[in-house]
């Protein structure tokens, strides 16, 4: 290795440091295409996230939750630190109830399966699915029932109840491995 003097490393110490900054005045429009962020990830969304409280319908417990909302899109669910039942905590099946909202596997509109036993699914319009929901029901006679796993009492509970109402059969037959005393036990 050859020997460097001082006055050497000083001249390419000084080119390198010129060359550097001029290299950063140039324009990056040549260099770089600027595109849209329009399908941001959630972390980079801008703006000030707001809170909601609710309760969880991911499973019979109903725990407190509060949900953070960006830009009128949920980000984030976490137990609520005030609700007396889970005092803030949470389970796995709560988290991912964002997954409900956002999950793009979801079913999304009518599907029509394809035989009895297939995971064959085509997607079908609304029309075409009440129309064949309504000539079942009607081969039927009056022998149809409806089994749901539980329903938290509001708008889907009423809404079953309803329905086996209008189509002249029992009320609906709920049953869930986890009932809500289970779910409260984990939380202790």
């Amino acid at each position: 290795m050859p020997n460097i003097t001082r006055r050497n490393f000083l001249k390419v110490s000084a080119a390198g440091t010129a060359m550097a900054v001029l290299a950063g005045c140039d324009s990056d429009e040549r260099w770089v295409e600027l595109e849209p962020y329009v399908r941001a990830p959630d972390e980079q969304l801008a703006g000030v996230a707001s809170w909601y409280a609710s309760t969880c319908r991911m499973c019979p417990a109903a725990c407190g939750i509060v949900v953070r909302v960006m830009n009128g899109r949920a980000v984030k669910i976490e137990g609520n630190p005030e609700h007396p039942m889970n005092r803030g905590k949470h389970c796995a099946r709560g988290q991912a109830g964002l997954q409900l909202l956002y999950n793009p596997d979801r079913v999304t509109g009518a599907v029509r399966q394809a035989e009895r036993g297939s995971q064959d699914f085509s997607p079908i319009a609304w029309n075409e699915g009440i129309n064949t929901l309504y000539e079942r029901i009607n081969a039927a006679g009056g022998r149809v029932a409806v089994w749901t796993g539980s329903t938290t009492p509001g708008h889907l509970s009423d809404l079953l109840t309803r329905f086996t109402e209008a189509i002249g059969a029992p009320a609906p037959v709920r049953y869930d491995l986890f009932t809500g005393m289970n779910g409260y036990r984990v939380l202790e």
